[in-house]
Formats: structure tokens, sequence, C-alpha cells
């Protein structure tokens, strides 16, 4: 089975809560039994979810090229995955409260008090219609403009 477009490996939804269920490969030592590890992201929203499940992924396919890692137990295994969920969990909560803190650019304030700074640096004759181009710049963009084919100025500045 194939993944679609936006689906996300080892990415299952259980009701509202999202879980990583990871195929356990037989290189590891903890492959015994039953070969999959699943564990609660205790997260409800798909894309928190999907930043969390491509990490995990990521230390998988990092562990299994590991040779001393391939040793490792289920409850190894399963102990390494829970610290890096709750290690991505508090930073994703301490995201959320630094853009709550400051304000979103989605905010119609935050994104005039943005350009505006951005803006602050160049200089007082910039073109209105433009202001990311300063008034050298569309100075140069007139005379390329007023040219003749000849190379000769058709007025002088």
């Amino acid at each position: 089975m194939g993944l679609r477009r936006h689906q996300i490996e080892n990415l299952i939804l259980r009701g509202p809560v999202f879980y990583w269920r990871a195929r356990i490969t037989v290189r590891f030592a903890a492959a015994t039994g039953n070969g999959r590890l699943s564990l609660s992201l205790r997260l409800s929203d798909r894309k928190k979810a999907s930043v969390v499940a491509r990490r995990l992924n990521a230390i998988l396919l990092q562990l299994e090229l590991m040779p001393m890692a391939r040793m490792s137990t289920k409850e190894q295994l399963t102990k390494i995955f829970v610290l890096e969920i709750d290690a991505m969990r508090d930073e994703i909560e301490a995201l959320d409260r630094s853009a709550k803190r400051r304000g979103t650019l989605r905010d119609p304030e935050h994104r005039e008090a943005e350009a505006v700074g951005r803006h602050a640096g160049t200089r007082a004759g910039t073109d209105r219609r433009h202001p990311r181009h300063s008034a050298s710049e569309g100075r140069r963009s007139v005379d390329r403009r007023t040219r003749r084919s000849d190379g000769s100025a058709s007025c002088s500045r």
C-alpha cells in the first residue's frame, strides 16, 4: 500500500490522538515477536504530529544504520523514542507560547509593523509603488527606458 500525497509514514490517527507506529526491522534484536513499536504522540493537530513523526522516522533510520544500535531491545527503543517525543512536544509548545506572546504575521498590525521595520533602513526617496526598491534603482530603470536604440539618451536627468 503506497502513501497518499499528504500522508506521513508511520503516522496513524486513533480517535482524536495521533500515534507513531513503526515497523522494527529484523536487524534489531528487538524484532522478536511483534515487530512493531506503537507510541502515542499525545497530539491532535496533524501538522504538529507530522513534524514529530518525521523526526522519529529519521531517528529510526539513523539507528538502523548504526551497528551498535542494532543490539537494542524493544524497551530501549521505546525509551529513546518516548524521550524524543517529549522533547519535540516541549519544543513545539515553546514555539507556540513564543508565537502567542509576540503575535504572528497573520495579524494586520504585525504585518504593518514588520513592513515598517524592514523598510526603516532604506533611503528617504523610495518609490511608493515598489517599497522594496530604493530611489537609485528607480532612476536606473527610468534611465534604461529613456535610451534610444542608438545608445543616446532621449532626455537628460
